[in-house]
């Protein structure tokens, strides 16, 4: 998880950690390890600059309504995202509210075929997880950032949901890429809570926590030509707890990016340049993975 907390006085700490809010109120506290700043919201938007030792990051965006941040972030090193967080309380609810989904029992399987578009598009209003077969029917929260057309927005639903446990067991190797990537970059020691061996594409999966499945649309260019709805899940891994990941499927079927979460919904994008939409995990040699040709 990455954290922020608030204080009344304008102050504000961050935080990247494996750890629940309840795990770390102790020390998630002003004159602890936590990057450190001050707050400002003007006209609706909340900027602030947390530093750490040897590190900094620039954050600004808005509060949703929910109780939800949407920011984008910008570390001293270059490096941006585009980040949501959603408040949690410690005590009460705070477990629940951060439990890993992979523990949850899974749930039952949508009856797609039977369901209307209307009903499709009503899992949007009833903040509840639904099973995304992909994923073994661990349960996942629907989230809709912009207005889309019901149609499109409905086959895509149904489109990504009909993913089954082969298709990804075919992706795996897109994980297995991020991960070696990470080993390479930087050492063993990302294995520690992974039993301390490199995993297989038999055993990637197990590292993998989905959490959230949002859908967004291009319009056609140098990136896709035509008008196409992405299916972006964004979740956890446990060889990059800072960063997470991110999945995109063009029109809910083809997968066409892993990595961690940045925002994009293609390599292209992320890196401003279309040739780089031939990769799903665009890493560096020998760490990079190419789409599955088109039938």
């Amino acid at each position: 998880f990455q954290c922020l907390r608030f204080y009344a006085d304008g102050q504000v700490l961050s935080v990247s950690t494996p750890g629940t809010p309840d795990q770390i109120e102790s020390w998630f506290v002003p004159g602890g390890n936590a990057s450190a700043g001050t707050y400002t919201i003007d006209a609706g938007v909340l900027s602030f600059r947390a530093v750490g030792t040897g590190a900094s990051v620039e954050f600004t965006g808005t509060i949703e309504a929910g109780d939800e941040l949407d920011l984008k972030s910008t570390s001293s090193n270059g490096r941006q995202a585009h980040r949501r967080f959603s408040f949690v309380s410690f005590g009460g609810d705070a477990a629940s509210a951060t439990a890993d989904p992979v523990t949850a029992e899974p749930l039952e399987a949508l009856p797609l075929e039977q369901m209307t578009d209307a009903e499709v598009l009503a899992l949007f209003d009833e903040e509840q997880p639904i099973a995304m077969p992909y994923f073994g029917n661990q349960p996942v929260e629907l989230r809709l950032y912009e207005e889309l057309a019901d149609a499109e927005l409905a086959n895509a639903v149904r489109n990504v949901l009909a993913l089954t446990a082969s298709d990804r067991d075919r992706d795996g190797r897109h994980l297995l890429a991020y991960c070696e990537l990470m080993v390479e970059a930087a050492g063993a020691e990302v294995l520690d809570d992974m039993g301390g061996e490199m995993p297989t594409l038999d055993t990637i999966w197990d590292f993998v926590t989905p959490r959230f499945l949002s859908f967004s649309a291009a319009d056609p260019g140098p990136y896709v030509d035509r008008r196409t709805v992405f299916a972006v899940m964004e979740g956890a891994v446990a060889w990059e707890p800072e960063h997470g990941l991110q999945m995109c499927w063009a029109d809910g079927t083809r997968l066409v990016k892993v990595g961690e979460f940045d925002g994009h919904q293609t390599n292209g994008m992320a890196a401003a340049n279309p040739e780089h939409d031939k990769y799903v995990f665009a890493g560096y040699a020998p760490f990079t993975t190419e789409r599955d040709p088109v039938d």
